[in-house]
């Protein structure tokens, strides 16, 4: 048997073995479905447990809807990103560079906004946010471990912590349209904290979530 046979013959043994192969999503229509799906269910929670009595009135104030769009793209484009990092040689530098400018710029509005009114966690107590977080922000990140896991990523803990910004920008913006509150101090620690402390979780975790 000359040398070439023997290759296409251990080439049959190995097809042999095969087992068919679903396609891989592309990343786009991933990051769209996870989007809509967790912008529904954010919505529909904050319905259930009541949009702010002055919703209207919010939605026709510039600065709130500035800060409507700027969260949905932040968390659009971390789920994009996100959605491109689930396999292995999957990488959109564009996308990933995009989300950290928009991460920062985010970081940057909080933290103006925080040295402006006197941000202080003196007065602060329990409040009922701090269980709406839980519930706005459950369904995303569900969402978003279903969609991580179909592939496999080599880059867990850069994955996790887009997660966790993509998911908390969605449960943050659920907060906003049912708490009646625009305090700083409220906004920050009952609203933008419990995701953070999201982000870190997932980051610590982030090996055992997804690992091969």
């Amino acid at each position: 048997m000359s040398k070439s046979d023997k290759h296409d013959e251990l080439i049959d043994m190995l097809c042999l073995d095969l087992e068919p192969v679903k396609k891989c999503r592309a990343p786009m229509h991933c990051a769209i479905t996870w989007f809509f799906s967790g912008l529904l269910s954010v919505i529909i929670l904050s319905a259930l447990m009541s949009f702010r009595h002055d919703l209207s009135e919010k939605l026709m104030e510039p600065w709130f809807l500035f800060e409507m769009g700027l969260i949905l793209s932040l968390s659009f484009c971390a789920a994009l990103a996100s959605a491109h990092l689930r396999v292995p040689d999957g990488d959109n530098r564009f996308i990933l560079r995009l989300t950290f400018l928009l991460f920062l710029f985010v970081v940057m509005i909080i933290g103006r906004e925080m040295f402006i009114h006197d941000f202080t966690l003196s007065a602060l107590t329990f409040s009922s946010c701090m269980i709406d977080a839980f519930f706005t922000g459950s369904l995303p990140v569900i969402f978003m471990m279903l969609m991580m896991r179909e592939q496999k990523t080599t880059r867990p803990i850069l994955c996790g912590f887009l997660n966790a910004v993509a998911a908390g920008s969605i449960g943050y913006l659920g907060l906003r349209l049912s708490c009646g509150s625009d305090a700083v101090n409220h906004v920050c620690f009952y609203h933008v904290i419990p995701y953070v402390s999201l982000g870190i979780i997932v980051g610590v975790l982030a090996r055992k979530l997804y690992r091969w």
